[in-house]
């Protein structure tokens, strides 16, 4: 969802094997360093970090070079979504952050719609054999 955000904002740029993602705040941003041969990535974000997981920002990536596909349709949907406002309110629960954002978007039909399409962006995220590339990044301490 937040990768989702992030690309219908406008908020990630890549050159070459590098990107940078904007936080929903606009306060920071993430470098994504990535290998698309090797399917090799490396963010500097919490989750990356962290927890070893593929973070929003390197999900971004791969759909933006098309590595994982989704119907842009969806897009309108998730402009200026707040998500870190939201996760704090949740505690960081993000699948309660999740649901906040389904349940506001109050057309049924688009609502199936979106967890079709990000049911069917997790599956083919999770068919993907993506490795870290390089050592591990700090991530910066800004909101």
């Amino acid at each position: 969802y937040e990768a989702l955000t992030a690309i219908a904002d406008s908020r990630i740029t890549i050159e070459a094997n590098q990107a940078k993602c904007f936080s929903s705040s606009l306060n920071k941003f993430y470098t994504i360093l990535f290998d698309l041969n090797k399917m090799q990535f490396m963010s500097d974000d919490n989750m990356a970090y962290y927890r070893g997981e593929v973070s929003y920002p390197i999900l971004a990536v791969l759909m933006e070079t098309k590595i994982i596909n989704f119907n842009r349709k969806i897009l309108p949907h998730f402009k200026k979504i707040l998500w870190k406002d939201i996760n704090q309110k949740n505690k960081n629960d993000y699948m309660k952050s999740v649901k906040d954002f389904l349940e506001k978007t109050e057309d049924v039909k688009i609502r199936q719609e979106i967890e079709i399409e990000v049911a069917e962006i997790f599956k083919q995220l999770n068919s993907l054999r993506i490795g870290v590339l390089g050592e591990k990044v700090v991530p910066s301490d800004k909101y």
